[in-house]
């Protein structure tokens, strides 16, 4: 039974939410998608255009390889960048390519004086941007896994106690984090949920669960909630997930995708 602390904190999550781009018109803290009641397709109440999300990296140290699945760095973040006014500079994401532009740089140096710069971003179906920012300045743990080979990465950004404080999957075909890289939180998929067509074909969209010792939640593509994991309280955004049915002749290969960001 959750104790009115709880709710107060959860409520101030949902504020968050509101005030960070997780939620445009509704949304779970709403009670519906949170693309309102638009233009559907299918069944659920889902909408046909969501978002997708990209993680990229790079660094300025030497003798890493570009190849690597895994990178995992300790260090201090000291600044955050913006494409909007040009502070991004190109080609930062020497590791892990951007597969589309990014909008917001996370920059973090390592006791050698080496940065590792984190760009992500959270791009809606029209393409705004919707990335909620990371605000921690202090000593951080950065984890940065990748599928070489495929536009599928996810970060999760810890601070020195081990305490989740944000965390992007890009799950684009393939999962990039793995069970355990989460602190506190299980993410799996779902139970199918709706289904529409578009220019690719059939699309089944699927739910997103995320489980901690003290919270459930099953999120719809698009949806947004505030859950306790480990005594802290995150915003939790689930941005896309689907699998396709079947693929026609069209520009977007990508078969499934499972996308989320979880925030404090």
């Amino acid at each position: 039974m959750r104790t009115l602390k709880t709710a107060a904190i959860l409520a101030a999550a949902s504020a968050l939410a509101l005030s960070t781009g997780c939620t445009v018109m509704g949304g779970a803290l709403m009670g519906s998608s949170m693309w309102g009641t638009g233009p559907m397709m299918g069944q659920g109440g889902i909408s046909a255009v969501n978002g997708n999300s990209v993680v990229c990296l790079g660094t300025t140290a030497d003798n890493v390889a570009a190849n690597d699945a895994v990178y995992q760095v300790s260090g201090r973040v000291v600044e955050t960048l913006y494409a909007w006014d040009g502070q991004l500079p190109a080609g930062f994401d020497n590791l892990v390519p951007c597969w589309t532009d990014v909008e917001t740089a996370t920059v973090i140096e390592d006791e050698n004086g080496d940065r590792w710069t984190v760009g992500y971003a959270w791009l809606d179906g029209g393409g705004w941007d919707m990335t909620p920012g990371i605000y921690d300045q202090g000593a951080v743990e950065l984890l940065v896994r990748h599928n070489p080979g495929t536009d599928s990465a996810g970060f999760v950004l810890s601070d020195t106690r081990g305490d989740m404080l944000y965390a992007m999957e890009a799950g684009r075909d393939l999962p990039a984090l793995q069970q355990g890289d989460v602190p506190g939180i299980d993410v799996r998929t779902g139970n199918t949920v709706g289904r529409f067509n578009d220019a690719c074909g059939g699309k089944e969209m699927v739910s997103v669960v995320f489980e901690s010792e003290d919270d459930e939640l099953e999120l719809n593509p698009g949806d947004d909630q505030g859950m306790e994991a480990d005594g802290n309280y995150y915003t939790v955004c689930s941005i896309e997930s689907f699998e396709r049915e079947t693929q026609d002749d069209c520009s977007d290969d990508v078969q499934s995708e499972v996308s989320w960001v979880v925030f404090r």
